[in-house]
């Protein structure tokens, strides 16, 4: 019987996840619940911006590291930047340098967010890389170029203003 009611309250907590009503997602957070659910249910409420119920997700032990840091990248994604700063308090940089979120805090032109991300750990210049890699894979579009150059002069605006100095290659050996 345990179970069966472990599994009705999961599956509510699942639905009223994804129909973003947070009440309930509360509520059900108190009660007996899949940890699973409340892990993959943290990217969720990050992607959401929800940090009401992603502060007691975590508080209730849910991996924040969960599926390579995902929680922290739809966050910064969708540039919801009181949810990174709180997964950031938390250490989601600590396993990774997680340059696909600073890439995409860039992206949506959040300096701030930005900042956050390089002072616990994110790396500039492999978030530009990872940018590079993804114009790469784009069709070469008026749109596109056009997008990708404004994006690509912010990153080079923002490593001089963190006065990171750039990356420079090293020379060959002889």
């Amino acid at each position: 019987m345990k179970n069966l009611r472990k599994a009705w309250n999961t599956r509510k907590f699942t639905n009223a996840l994804y129909d973003g009503d947070w009440y309930t997602v509360d509520k059900m957070l108190d009660k007996d619940i899949s940890m699973r659910a409340i892990d993959e249910g943290l990217q969720y409420m990050a992607y959401r911006g929800a940090t009401q119920t992603l502060e007691k997700s975590l508080n209730k032990g849910a991996n924040l590291h969960y599926n390579d840091n995902m929680p922290l990248i739809s966050a910064a994604h969708k540039n919801h930047l009181d949810a990174v700063e709180i997964l950031i308090s938390r250490g989601a940089l600590s396993s990774a340098q997680n340059s696909l979120s600073l890439m995409f805090s860039i992206q949506n032109n959040n300096k701030k967010m930005a900042l956050a991300l390089v002072k616990s750990g994110a790396n500039l210049h492999n978030a530009k890389e990872c940018f590079l890699r993804k114009v790469s894979r784009e069709d070469d579009t008026p749109k596109n170029r056009s997008k990708n150059e404004e994006i690509y002069k912010r990153f080079k605006n923002w490593e001089n203003e963190l006065s990171l100095p750039p990356k420079t290659p090293t020379p060959p050996t002889p």
